[in-house]
Parts: C-alpha cells; structure tokens; sequence
C-alpha cells in the first residue's frame, strides 16, 4: 500500500500570542460559569452567619485552657446553631453538598478540626495554650475555606 504524502502541507494562518491568549480566556470564563452553574447562588444569610460561627468558634476555643465543664453549656448551644445551619444549608438544595460536606467535616467529632477539637477538649479536662493556639489557626482557615466558597457564589 503506497501512501501518498503531498510536497506541499496547507497553510495554516500563524496565530497571534494575543489571540491564543484570548482562546484560553474564553475557555477559562466558560468552565468557570459551568461550574458556578452547578452551584446554588450566594446567600448572604449563610455568608454572615458562618462568619459568626467562625468567631464564635474561635471564642470558645480561648476557654480550652480551662476545665471543659466551666464552657460545656456554651459549647452545647454552639452545636446547636451548627446543627441549625447545617440543615439549612441541607434545605438550600443538591448544589449545595460541597458546602454542606465541609460543615460535617469541620464539627466531625471523631476528626481533627473542631468536633475533634472539643473532643479532646472534654476528654483531657482543659489543653494547654499552645495546643489551643495551634488549633485555632487550623480551625480558623477551614472555617475561611467555607466562608470563602460561599463568597464565591453567583450573587
């Protein structure tokens, strides 16, 4: 079998750098908008009260370093309100579970963030400052994450 392989190839136009540029900014901003599409809008309800959560979390693990029992009934209405907005977030639909799936991870109590973090807290009676100084800054930047991806949602 004899393939025939013309002296001449086509000429293709050159493309310009500024046109490849342009190319891949279309496909960026069209990828972008499909996954903002799988997405629920931004709520500026569920915005403002992780921000709340988040200070109100970060409050309470200034107490570890002393004895559990003195903060138990606080810690208990603060998973409460998560629980409360859990669920709301649960209500808000489908496009939703990225979100609702980084709160369950965040108070798991059998995890390192937060649930984890009262855990210990409860089991050892108070933690040091040091400890407590460490949890914090790891808790503080998921509860961010959350903060920010509900930021990021089409308003």
């Amino acid at each position: 079998m004899n393939l025939y392989f013309p002296s001449r190839l086509p000429a293709f136009p050159t493309l310009s750098r500024t046109t490849i540029r342009l190319c891949w900014m279309i496909a960026l901003v069209s990828l972008s908008s499909c996954v903002a599409n799988r997405m629920v809008p931004h709520d500026a309800h569920a915005y403002q009260e992780g921000q709340a959560l988040k200070n109100e979390a970060l409050n309470l693990m200034s107490m570890a370093n002393r004895p559990y029992a003195e903060s138990e009934a606080k810690i208990n209405t603060f998973q409460q309100r998560v629980e409360t907005h859990i669920d709301y977030e649960q209500q808000r639909g489908e496009k939703n579970q990225t979100t609702v799936d980084m709160w369950k991870l965040l108070m798991n109590p059998s995890g390192n963030l937060f649930g984890g973090f009262l855990n210990k807290w409860k089991a050892d009676g108070q933690l040091s400052d040091i400890l407590v100084d460490q949890f914090k800054r790891e808790i503080g930047n998921n509860f961010n994450k959350i903060i920010s991806l509900e930021n990021k949602k089409k308003k």
